[in-house]
């Protein structure tokens, strides 16, 4: 069972001109102990999410379930390190830490204790009894920071939590746990993360990290690199066959991209070598050459993410329209129309996605 699961949250905020879309269908789940790190552009719905999660403030739609049962109320497992610092003005620093231990129901001496180790780690000692206006913004964050962790949380959420600290206190503070969620994190934060997702904007849904564009490339090509690869012991360097078989060296690379990702051939030292893989799509029928590339292509993070949305529509389809929007937001720097044509050429060779012109329909065909 996942300690966080997130299913289809969506949070609007009232105006005097209507509706405001914050969060829109964000849905995902972090086990205990991972990593999750979430990027997005200032405005997208990280810090909204964030105290949605916290229970600081209800979805609008959509269920957030802590070990299995849904968050109604703030979660007294989770702490939150917040953007602004939010501490108390006329509490010490000590004090601050202490507060979150006090509604815990912790004694006095606990509390003393907790906040002592806290303070230490943040590198506070000395500062225990001045107050929020006596300390500079990075000290102020280490303060808010300091709070969430001596609550020794099973969940804990963080809203850009070093973003005023110094490199060298950053650093530090990082090698002291594993957060399970993190908006906006840290220099290396991305890198230290199981996963990442980013919140894009327009109604911030959470889009997965690490999709990758696909090559420009006809299928019958790659299948023609396999041939001859085939009839040349099944291996050859990259320079000679783009020269044998007069193809612009460019032109090569997207075949032998677009091969590598179907797991018919690798590419050490500049040689193309066949693969088993290729080798048996080689040895088999039609059929089974579609059945070979629908399971390759499944496996792939950008066909993947289609095969899930086209799941959970109700006739397993989406317009054309909607589709080329996930593009963009997805890949922003490839032209979805022309991305969008190749998934639609790969998909239809692998009966893994179709497409009907007319009704400029996208279509789940087999999984």
């Amino acid at each position: 069972m996942a300690l966080l699961e997130l299913k289809q949250v969506a949070k609007s905020f009232t105006h005097a001109k209507g509706n405001l879309k914050v969060v829109e269908d964000i849905s995902f789940s972090v086990d205990e102990g991972e990593l999750v790190a979430i990027v997005g552009p200032s405005g997208c719905g990280k810090s909204t999410m964030l105290r949605i999660i916290n229970g600081l403030i209800p979805p609008t739609s959509g269920q957030v379930l802590y070990s299995g049962k849904q968050v109604d109320g703030i979660n007294l497992e989770c702490a939150i390190v917040f953007q602004s610092f939010a501490l108390m003005p006329w509490l010490s620093v000590k004090a601050n830490i202490e507060l979150g231990l006090e509604a815990r129901g912790l004694s006095p001496a606990e509390r003393e204790k907790r906040a002592s180790i806290y303070i230490d780690k943040v590198g506070l000692d000395g500062f225990e009894e001045a107050y929020p206006r006596e300390l500079s913004g990075g000290m102020k964050q280490r303060v808010g920071l300091a709070r969430a962790l001596a609550v020794e949380p099973k969940l804990l959420l963080m809203d850009e939590p070093f973003s005023a600290l110094d490199a060298l206190t950053a650093i530090t503070l990082r090698e002291e746990g594993r957060h399970p969620a993190s908006a906006r994190p840290p220099q290396g934060g991305l890198q230290r993360a199981d996963r990442q997702g980013v919140l894009a904007n327009r109604g911030a849904r959470l889009m997965p990290a690490g999709i990758n564009p696909i090559p420009d490339c006809q299928l019958t090509w790659v299948f023609g690199l396999l041939e001859t690869l085939e009839d040349r012991g099944g291996r050859d360097d990259g320079y000679k066959i783009a020269r044998d078989l007069q193809f612009k060296f460019g032109d090569l690379l997207k075949v032998m991209k677009t091969a590598e990702i179907l797991g018919f051939v690798s590419t050490p030292a500049g040689d193309i070598v066949l693969e088993p893989l290729g080798k048996r799509f080689l040895e088999s029928d039609m059929n089974e050459r579609k059945l070979m590339v629908r399971e390759q292509l499944k496996q792939h993070g950008l066909f993947a993410y289609f095969v899930r949305l086209l799941r959970g529509q109700e006739n397993r389809s989406l317009q054309k329209e909607v589709i080329l929007e996930h593009l963009a937001m997805l890949l922003p720097n490839e032209p979805p129309e022309k991305m969008f044509q190749t998934i639609v050429n790969w998909g239809r060779f692998a009966e893994l996605f179709g497409y009907n012109k007319d009704e400029d329909r996208f279509y789940l065909d087999h999984e």
